[in-house]
């Protein structure tokens, strides 16, 4: 397969949209001309999602900032549609500034109705609007809501309640446009639109009870003004089509090799839940290196390869294992699963990583652990020193696929508030890393990615994508049937599988974290829980079906 330009959306952070604003400025296009253009869009996304009936009651809720000026102007679009409509300003009309006042004079001029907010009673004819357009902050929100946007953030809430559409401009108030998290609450709309570009926060699965549909429309910013600010992430989000199909003459040889490295005492299923990933994901061999002394229940399919005769990894294994690699040339390394933490799982992790002409490895599980990125503190430092491999054994071709509590391992004490690097092995310490790391998901993205050129795909409901000198690639897909144990080693196998087609690193890694998360939906679409990480492996196919062309 090779890579075709759709497997990316931008997502403009709210600071790089207000740069691609002020671009847009620079070359000729006013503020007022936007705010325009964003209501037409906003007026024709409305007519998709829920056409305003002749006389509807409408609601605007309207801040003082460019929000604002985006729901003034389309207020004036709703009364001349027929649309009997209300603005509820946030602001005294006489306080507005620039384009806002502009297009606030131009919807009063025609007839909108402006009220100042916390003044006076809603009329009982808007008590219960049929719409409730949201233009309070949009992404012009910094730190929490104050006390009276808080109070209209929670009467728009109620209106919906009471049955109304909520409609909101850009982004639903309160809503941050970075991390998708309510500050302290936020607008529950029906629908979105959000102009020229989608933004971080709306496709975080945590947004979604305020978000409901998402519809991104354009308003007309060129594409030197974008060229100008380049966006720090971007949605993954391939359409059909993206991918070319496997040739008809293809045939195992050249299909890939894959050889994983891991297994021990209770953790004798993870490598070969990785094979099966890699297998339904197209390689062509997959080899499995375990120690001699397991009993793995692995299907035909798989090739087994004893290394010693115990139950683990133990020291004096790794010469076994080297001749192994040498013999079967496998195109990728798949390292970690079932692996074990000892000294000698240690050493196997080190001695295939530092073979030479090595080929590119993803890393997962327990192979993770042997890895930190160094600390400011002192006592820190030494002691994650003493526990670790050299972080130089990481290559820009290497993927790290760390769970939270795995990515709370990598980073240093220092990311987080504890006291030093010990903290990070009590369980309740670590537990309370983890929650910080959450709340900060892309910030511990960056934090590894500026120090290791390796990609690292940092798991869970939202996973992220990222390399040093790359934009965050965000994946919108969150799936209950992926919880369960063995769906991240089934990950780690697809991602190995599309490596060996000759994918980029950090587009093998984006293909296969949206190939998981849709087979964890197809899954779901049948039950919502109860499925086997092996379904996840066989469900694969059917996900990757829906990019390919097809075979002529």
């Amino acid at each position: 397969m090779f890579p075709l330009p759709s497997l990316f959306e931008p997502l403009p952070t709210p600071e790089e949209m207000r740069a691609w604003d002020a671009a847009a400025g620079r070359l000729g296009l006013p503020p007022s001309l936007l705010m325009e253009n964003a209501a037409r869009e906003a007026w024709g996304a409305l007519c998709e999602v829920f056409p305003p009936k002749p006389g509807a009651a409408i609601l605007v809720v309207m801040g003082g900032g460019n929000n604002g000026g985006d729901g003034a102007a389309l207020a004036r679009r709703l009364r001349e549609a027929g649309g009997r409509v209300l603005v509820l300003c946030s602001k005294p009309l006489n306080t507005l500034r620039g384009a806002a006042a502009e297009h606030a004079a131009a919807a009063g001029a025609c007839g909108v109705s402006f009220l100042p907010a916390g003044e006076h009673a809603v009329p009982r004819e808007w008590d219960a609007p049929d719409i409730v357009i949201d233009a309070l902050t949009g992404t012009g929100i910094k730190g929490d809501l104050r006390e009276a946007e808080l109070a209209l953030v929670r009467l728009m809430n109620e209106q919906r309640a009471r049955g109304a559409f909520v409609f909101s401009l850009d982004i639903p108030s309160g809503l941050c446009g970075y991390t998708g998290k309510p500050r302290p609450e936020a607008v529950r709309a029906n629908a979105v639109v959000t102009f020229e570009a989608g933004k971080p926060g709306l496709f975080f699965p945590e947004a979604r009870p305020y978000t409901g549909r998402i519809v991104v429309r354009p308003i007309g910013i060129p594409a030197e003004a974008r060229a100008a600010a380049p966006p720090s992430w971007v949605l993954l989000n391939p359409k059909f089509g993206s991918w070319a199909g496997p040739s008809p003459l293809r045939h195992k040889g050249d299909a890939g090799r894959v050889l994983i490295v891991g297994g021990s005492a209770g953790m004798a299923g993870a490598p070969v839940l990785a094979g099966l990933g890699a297998l339904r994901a197209g390689a062509g061999l997959v080899h499995l290196a375990c120690p001699g002394g397991l009993s793995l229940a692995a299907p035909p399919e798989l090739m087994l390869h004893a290394v010693g005769n115990g139950t683990a990894w133990e020291p004096g294994m790794t010469a076994e294992l080297l001749d192994l690699a040498a013999r079967l040339r496998p195109d990728i390394l798949l390292i970690g699963p079932g692996l074990g933490r000892s000294e000698g799982s240690r050493e196997a992790a080190r001695g295939v990583l530092s073979l030479p002409r090595r080929p590119a490895a993803v890393l997962d599980a327990d192979a993770l652990s042997f890895f930190h990125l160094p600390d400011v503190r002192p006592e820190a430092e030494a002691f994650r020193q003493a526990h670790s491999l050299p972080l130089e054994l990481l290559r820009d071709d290497d993927i790290l696929t760390p769970h939270p509590g795995e990515m709370a391992g990598l980073l240093p004490c220092s990311f987080f508030s504890g006291p030093d690097g010990k903290a990070l092995d009590d369980p309740l310490t670590r537990k309370a890393c983890v929650m910080e790391l959450q709340d900060d998901r892309g910030g511990a993205l960056r934090a590894f990615t500026r120090q290791s050129p390796a990609v690292l795909v940092l798991k869970g409901p939202g996973t992220l994508v990222g390399r040093r000198g790359a934009p965050a690639a965000l994946c919108p897909i969150a799936s209950p049937a992926l919880a369960v144990g063995g769906s991240g080693d089934v990950l780690a196998g697809v991602i190995a599988a599309l490596r060996t087609g000759g994918l980029p690193a950090r587009e093998a890694a984006c293909l296969g974290v949206h190939l998981h998360a849709r087979a964890g939906q197809i899954l779901e679409a049948r039950a919502p829980l109860g499925h086997l990480a092996s379904e996840i492996a066989a469900a694969v196919p059917a996900a990757l079906a829906e990019l390919c062309l097809p075979t002529r």
